[in-house]
Parts: C-alpha cells; sequence; structure tokens
C-alpha cells in the first residue's frame, strides 16, 4: 500500500512538472516571437490569395514543407515554350474562380493516409497571412473533401511565424 501512495505521489508530481514546463514552453515561445519580431498566428487563419483577389480559411500545417491548394479542372498546356497550368478553385462565396500560371515543376508527394506517392504540379502564388506576404511554391491538390481549401506550409511561415495552436483567426490579411 505505502508503494502505491509512493507511485500515484510521483506520479502526481509529473504531471504537474509536465503542465508548469508546457506553460514555460508557451511562454517562451511568445518571448522568442517578440524577440524576433516573428507574427504570431493560429492553427488556422485567413488567407488572401492577391492573384486571385480571394481570401480564403486556411489550415497552418508545419507538417507540411509546401503551401497547398485544393482545386479542380487541372490543365497544363505550352505558352511559347513554357509549361503552364490551368485550374479552378472555389472562392469563399463559393464561386469557382480560374488563374493560369506558369509550371514550376511537378513534385512527388507522399500521402498520410493512403500508400505511395501522388505527382502534383507546383505553382509560384503571391500570398498573405496576418502581416506575412510572400511569393511561394503551391502544389495543386484535390481537396474538394477536406475542411479547408487552402494549407500553409513550413516554407510560407519559415522566419516570419509561430504557430500558436490554441489559437485561430489571429488578425486579417493585408
Amino acid at each position: 500500500m505505502e508503494v502505491r501512495m509512493v507511485l500515484l505521489t510521483v506520479i502526481r508530481v509529473a504531471v504537474v512538472l509536465c503542465v508548469a514546463g508546457y506553460a514555460l514552453v508557451l511562454d517562451a515561445n511568445s518571448v522568442l516571437a517578440q524577440e524576433k519580431k516573428l507574427t504570431v498566428i493560429g492553427r488556422v487563419e485567413k488567407v488572401w490569395i492577391r492573384d486571385a483577389k480571394v481570401v480564403l480559411r486556411a489550415k497552418i500545417d508545419t507538417g507540411a514543407h509546401t503551401t497547398s491548394l485544393g482545386v479542380e479542372n487541372i490543365e497544363t498546356f505550352k505558352r511559347g515554350n513554357r509549361d503552364w497550368v490551368r485550374f479552378s478553385f472555389l472562392n469563399g462565396a463559393g464561386a469557382s474562380v480560374t488563374l493560369e500560371r506558369r509550371l514550376v515543376q511537378f513534385k512527388p508527394l507522399k500521402k498520410t493516409n493512403v500508400p505511395g506517392t501522388e505527382i502534383r504540379p507546383v505553382i509560384l502564388l503571391k500570398l498573405c497571412v496576418a502581416d506575412i506576404y510572400r511569393l511561394t511554391q503551391v502544389n495543386l491538390a484535390r481537396r474538394s473533401k477536406l475542411n479547408y481549401p487552402i494549407l500553409i506550409g513550413r516554407r510560407f511561415l519559415f522566419a516570419k511565424a509561430v504557430v500558436n495552436v490554441a489559437q485561430q483567426y489571429t488578425s486579417e490579411p493585408h
């Protein structure tokens, strides 16, 4: 019985230390963000796609390297001697928007829920999240069954933002 009480006490102390440590990590991240002039954003934000003049709900995905936009009707074609992509996606009101962009590359991507890889076209788009404005690589994916039409990856966030997963919609893109 005495050993059990000691073990329970040790577990309680460990839980308290873990919770306190978590609070210290959150506070340290906030201080780090202020020192390095990083923007603190939430796990869900609004993104402005400048080229389309559209604002969409975006999931901030630090596990993804590249930003991914959910599109329909992907069509590759030649313009001059360069490869281009024509694609459409739904704006926040549900209307279809069509864009044409020069193809940067086709990139094989591993999907987490399906074995194998998927080859996706990659383009450049000008995006804005909060006060972060960047020209970034975006892969085009069929994302119609997912909750967010765009995922913002690490490449866009690098050296500009820190993500607080307890927050969402921290500011409007500008």
